[in-house]
């Protein structure tokens, strides 16, 4: 009896989450399969499969001289390393190598499943992590900033109560508890925009992050937040609440509370510098995404995207075991799309652009000595019916491309493309014309052949991907029972799903089309990841900038109004209101400098963990390092320039009034 586990998916939607669907049957190619269980929710890996079978890979037919076209799963056995299994895997190679010649050098890795899983956003997600801190960072800076310019103006006060007795710990214990206040209801707020943000996050992640739709605030979290709140409260509550335990002495405080006085801003300024500092560092991240995405968005795959919708079909083994019965399913599919209103072009084959199912593969030129077993040279193969090439808009460089007249029974026509002749072909060396035999085929027949094209090189397993050697063959000389229809539509109109079904259904009614998918949804889920990064450590990066400018546009408007008397006294004694103004702007202006110094020492040293989420761009892209300063400059003028303007306006009867 054939055996099937089902997913999750498959059995809420198909059936409805049925409880008595153990024991069913299910048909495939045209052959009964029992279903013994249902896979839980979680099960991620393979990704995107809807059933689990029990079955091998036959030796003969498929793959030659050495084709790799799988991966295992494997437990490994209490107390046993992953080091321990790869020494055990060496060995097992080493037998393999004495049955099979042809696989003398090939090695096997072992990998965690749960490393390979998010192997690809760890990285990422550490940085996100970072940039959140950063800005748990600057809003305890500007708190304290409060609370320290608070407790400077509440001295009186302070000094007032130690004199008549209160203990040191309770005017502590007051001012943390302000603190305390602050920090719960800011929590509380941060909970509910988590909450919110959660729903959002799988939306917003686009795929870009393993197993996102389980993202959801677990206890842990909370209880972590609760934790970070109270230590927050503590780090910006308590330097306050010691000044103002510790205090001086009674007259100078009540003098100071009386008349204003210069602010010691020393603390302040301190704080603020590191907030223009971690600014700055975020800024600069933010920037370099930001022209990584540019990068990405500009750069020229070498194919057309516009107006091509292309969907899967694989053929049961069930009717279709000869190579005739293929081809003739494939030619009449292809003819009944022609037929499809405003459908202008189509092509079938294997490993279209931007697919998941890039196939390699060995293959032997034959007018060359036979490499050494395990070092022959290999190349991606691209399997396509004529007409391929300007359906996408790839562009010819040399010779032909396949068409009509490749076809069964004749030599089997091969375009390379340019990153072949490179690797291959030493300069000025014609590859046209050059015998050559591909090492892989799809249970069928493999025929010997010749180069008959160049064509351009073209990204076709990513926009970030280095361009290697290509091989191109036409599908009516190598078949194959699976493959993506690619199909172009005049104006771009979208391609009826509910159309293509009939004719496919028309072909073969057991023959379901699957994944149907837009080529510009495809090239767009390329950016997804890079804007995903962007949209958050942007976002960080926008909060940390409207911190720090409000930050400083308090701690200068603070000290103004502190500074009054001495402000007024000033233009008694005849400075004018621009003097005044440039007086305040540097008091402003200087803690933003020394900030942004340190700043850039940091983003230095910590923007080339990006360096994996970069695309074109280096962590120390000169552009991205000299347009931050400058905003910074320009949000610190402009936080600085209002207190700065109140500043020169002040009369000079107020510092009488002060006295």
């Amino acid at each position: 009896t054939r055996l099937a586990i089902v997913s999750w998916d498959f059995w809420t939607t198909r059936w409805g989450a049925d409880p008595e669907v153990i024991g069913r049957t299910l048909t495939l190619d045209s052959e009964s399969w029992e279903v013994i269980g249902v896979a839980p929710p979680r099960a991620v890996w393979p990704r995107g499969f809807d059933l689990w079978l029990p079955g091998g890979m036959p030796v003969e037919g498929g793959c030659w001289w050495g084709c790799t076209i799988f991966s295992g799963l494997a437990r490994l056995a209490p107390g046993t390393s992953i080091e321990q299994a790869e020494a055990e895997l060496a060995s097992f190679a080493l037998r393999i190598e004495e049955l099979a010649p042809q696989q003398v050098g090939r090695r096997y890795r072992i990998d965690g499943l749960q490393a390979f899983v998010v192997s690809d956003v760890r990285e990422a997600i550490w940085i996100l992590l970072g940039a959140v801190g950063i800005v748990l960072l600057i809003a305890c800076a500007n708190l304290a900033q409060l609370f320290l310019a608070r407790g400077t103006t509440r001295a009186g006060e302070f000094a007032v109560r130690r004199a008549l007795g209160a203990p040191k710990g309770r005017l502590v214990l007051s001012v943390l508890s302000e603190s305390l206040v602050i920090a719960l209801v800011g929590g509380a707020l941060g909970v509910g925009l988590a909450v919110v943000a959660v729903d959002l996050l799988p939306g917003l992640t686009e795929g870009t992050v393993p197993r996102a739709q389980e993202i959801g605030l677990h206890p842990t979290v909370l209880l972590f937040s609760l934790g970070l709140t109270l230590a927050s409260a503590l780090l910006f509550g308590l330097v306050p609440g010691l000044r103002a335990a510790r205090g001086s002495r009674l007259g100078v405080e009540m003098r100071a509370s009386g008349r204003g006085g210069t602010s010691r801003r020393g603390p302040q300024s301190l704080l603020l510098t590191g907030e223009v500092a971690l600014s700055l560092v975020l800024l600069v991240g933010a920037g370099l995404l930001l022209r990584t995405f540019g990068e990405i968005s500009s750069t020229d795959l070498g194919f057309r995207t516009e107006g091509i919708t292309r969907f899967d079909v694989s053929l049961p083994d069930a009717g279709y075991e000869e190579e005739a019965n293929v081809r003739s399913f494939v030619s009449a599919l292809q003819a009944g799309l022609e037929r499809l209103p405003a459908v202008e072009g189509v092509s079938i084959g294997v490993s279209p652009p931007l697919s998941q199912d890039q196939i390699g593969g060995g293959f032997r030129f034959l007018d060359r000595p036979e490499p050494a077993p395990g070092e022959g040279p290999r190349a991606r193969v691209h399997v396509h019916t004529p007409g391929f090439f300007d359906l996408y808009g790839i562009a010819l460089k040399a010779g032909r491309v396949f068409d009509l007249a490749d076809r069964p029974g004749q030599p089997t026509a091969y375009v390379v493309n340019e990153a072949f002749v490179r690797r291959y072909f030493e300069d000025g060396q014609d590859p046209l014309g050059e015998p050559l035999r591909l090492g892989i085929g799809f249970g069928y027949s493999r025929e010997e052949g010749r180069i008959v094209g160049v064509v351009e090189d073209v990204r076709s397993s990513g926009v970030g991907e280095v361009v290697v050697p290509a091989l191109y063959v036409s599908h009516p000389q190598l078949i194959s029972a699976f493959f993506t229809v690619s199909v172009a539509t005049q104006g771009g109109e979208p391609l009826e799903a509910s159309r293509v079904a009939e004719v496919v259904g028309a072909l073969d009614p057991d023959v379901p089309p699957a994944r149907f998918e837009a080529m510009e949804e495809v090239v767009a889920q390329e950016t997804a990841s890079t804007r995903f990064y962007l949209t958050l450590i942007g976002s960080f990066a926008l909060l940390a900038l409207v911190m720090a400018g409000v930050g400083l546009y308090g701690v200068v408007a603070y000290s103004v109004s502190r500074r009054t008397r001495e402000i007024g006294l000033r233009a008694a004694l005849g400075a004018d209101s621009d003097r005044i103004v440039r007086m305040v702007l540097q008091q402003g202006l200087l803690p933003t400098g020394i900030g942004i110094g340190v700043g850039l020492i940091g983003a230095a040293a910590i923007s080339r963990l990006l360096r994996t989420i970069l695309y074109e761009v280096e962590p120390l892209d000169p552009i991205t390092f000299a347009a931050v300063p400058v905003v910074l400059v320009v949000v610190s003028v402009v936080a600085t320039l209002v207190p700065a303007r109140r500043a020169a306006r002040v009369h000079p009867v107020e510092a009488l009034r002060a006295e």
